[in-house]
């Protein structure tokens, strides 16, 4: 049975609720902020904890996260995956919600299927520069 809870209208963040094979899923749709969080943490607290199967939270139609959200996600992961059990999963994030993870140092929170998370940095340091302030190229 799936379960939505709506905010109020000017929140812009939906939430499903659905039993999935591997367990219960949390897919979010449209935008993870400080405001949208409050949402998003009452439905985590109305979860009853599986001893056998994570929660997981599904980011992928999220289009838009700020970082009070990532560091507040990522923040949970810790607390409710304190022994290195999975008991919270968050997947799913495209490129620009993984880069506002990066920014927070909350991307160990991420966790996809091979390939989905980059293997390299997303980009996020200072560019280096090369002889006379030009940039290097870097591979």
């Amino acid at each position: 049975m799936e379960e939505t809870n709506h905010p109020p209208e000017d929140w812009e963040i939906e939430i499903h609720a659905y039993d999935s094979g591997a367990g219960r899923v949390l897919s979010l749709v449209g935008e993870l902020d400080a405001h949208t969080m409050g949402a998003l943490e009452g439905m985590l607290s109305a979860q009853e904890p599986s001893a056998n199967s994570p929660l997981v939270l599904d980011l992928t139609r999220i289009r838009f996260m700020d970082t009070a959200a990532a560091r507040r996600l990522g923040q949970l992961w810790r607390e409710r995956n304190p022994d290195g059990r999975p008991r919270l999963l968050l997947r799913g994030a495209g490129r620009r919600i993984q880069r506002v993870f990066a920014l927070v140092r909350a991307e160990e929170a991420l966790e996809g299927p091979p390939g989905l998370r980059p293997s390299r940095p997303l980009g996020l340091s200072s560019p280096r520069l090369g002889p006379g302030g030009g940039r290097l190229a870097i591979p």
